[in-house]
């Protein structure tokens, strides 16, 4: 499978297609700032 990022952009673009590049873009802002796009996982202590 080829990664999101290697992949082609479409030639016409739909809201499915513009929200995913939001997200990428996002994720992207948020490893750059050191945050997570994870919760953490909470302990079931």
């Amino acid at each position: 499978m080829r990664s999101p990022l290697t992949a082609r952009k479409p030639r016409v673009w739909t809201d499915v297609d513009r929200d995913y590049e939001r997200i990428r873009i996002m994720q992207d802002l948020f490893a750059h700032l050191g945050t997570s796009t994870t919760a953490p996982l909470k302990s079931a202590a």
